[in-house]
């Protein structure tokens, strides 16, 4: 069986840098693991948008990373947008069956448009639409932080005026987490009630959703960041890597502590390099 292993985004950058401890024999291996099918590295829609985000003022290199992305991710394994995974999740769920595959199925068509995309094979102006649009979840999880974040601020500003001790990332969990996959589950709260909301946060997906954003919260309520863009990004990778296995390769260190903080949620989070040294 394959190894199988989501790869972040800042990943490929230092794949094609060299940068960040990857080395010419580091990139040399991943080629030929992948090539060999020991190692399937999914195809992401979120990867690829943000690799193609700098068409504007490096199309060089942009295209260039997107060819990098062609060759190593399998398009044949690429991943369901974030909340597809988050809705057959808890479809699963009500229903009592079996979550569905986390496979999108591209036909041979949007395979070829994908690569017309990654390769500048259609026009910049149209990959420029492409990349500002940035999709329709990404505002989902922006507006879904942004609830949040002000009622966990409130919260740890009251505790401290009461001197209170500020509340750690499993004791937030207790509090939130259910509230939290309510705001996930809209739409489906009745049903999903009438089961348990507290059994839903056994799905895998559920709660790497609803765990990384307990855990972004829990640091902007104490550091007083405000959620941004990136932050809807990143949870959308987390969504992503669960739904395909329990090992998450990036560079971005604070990003890998938040996901190591999430409870209960098993996912490896470890460097290119680090991924090498076991295959």
């Amino acid at each position: 069986m394959p190894l199988v292993a989501y790869v972040d985004t800042n990943v490929f950058g230092h794949i094609r840098s060299k940068e960040n401890g990857v080395t010419a024999e580091h990139v040399q291996r991943l080629r030929a693991v992948v090539a060999s099918g020991e190692l399937v590295i999914p195809a992401s829609v979120v990867v690829a948008e943000e690799l193609l985000a700098t068409i504007a003022s490096s199309p060089a290199r942009a295209f260039s990373l997107g060819r990098l992305y062609l060759e190593l991710a399998s398009m044949n394994h690429c991943i369901k947008p974030a909340g597809d995974l988050m809705r057959d999740a808890i479809d699963a769920y009500v229903s009592r069956g079996a979550t569905r595959i986390p496979y999108a199925g591209l036909s041979e068509d949007e395979k070829e448009h994908w690569r017309a995309i990654s390769t500048g094979r259609i026009p910049t102006g149209h990959l420029l639409g492409i990349v500002d649009g940035a999709g329709e979840q990404k505002r989902k999880f922006l507006a879904f932080m942004n609830n949040a974040y002000p009622v966990a601020r409130d919260l740890f500003r009251r505790r401290k005026e009461q001197r209170e001790r500020p509340l750690g990332v499993r004791e937030f969990w207790n509090m939130m987490s259910v509230h939290y996959a309510e705001g996930f589950a809209r739409g489906r709260v009745k049903a999903v009630r009438k089961r348990g909301i507290k059994g839903l946060l056994d799905k895998r997906i559920i709660r790497a959703a609803v765990g990384y954003a307990i855990v972004l919260v829990h640091t902007q309520a104490v550091t007083g960041k405000k959620p941004d863009v990136g932050d809807s990004r990143d949870m959308q990778h987390v969504v992503m890597a669960a739904s395909v296995g329990k090992l998450l390769v990036t560079h971005d260190e604070p990003f890998a502590r938040q996901i190591r903080q999430i409870p209960g949620f098993e996912m490896e989070v470890l460097s290119l390099p680090a991924l090498l040294d076991r295959l």
